[in-house]
């Protein structure tokens, strides 16, 4: 992002764009790799995935009086 406001200063508006996409694509790749270990260190957790077991049911069950 550095990079981009620097290009902007500089007036290179194609260049800061391919550098924000840049900047973006990283912070997804490493949004992706840190879903993945969190989920290989924690494993899936009761009432996530969308399955419809007794934890999802309990939490329908709260939202509804929330």
């Amino acid at each position: 992002m550095r990079d981009a406001m620097g290009r902007l200063n500089q007036g290179d508006d194609v260049e800061a764009g391919q550098s924000q996409q840049q900047a973006i694509a990283a912070l997804q790749k490493g949004s992706r790799e840190m879903g993945q270990t969190m989920a290989q260190q924690f494993g899936r957790q009761p009432g996530q995935g969308g399955e419809d077991g007794e934890d999802g049911k309990r939490m329908a069950r709260r939202a509804r009086w929330a």
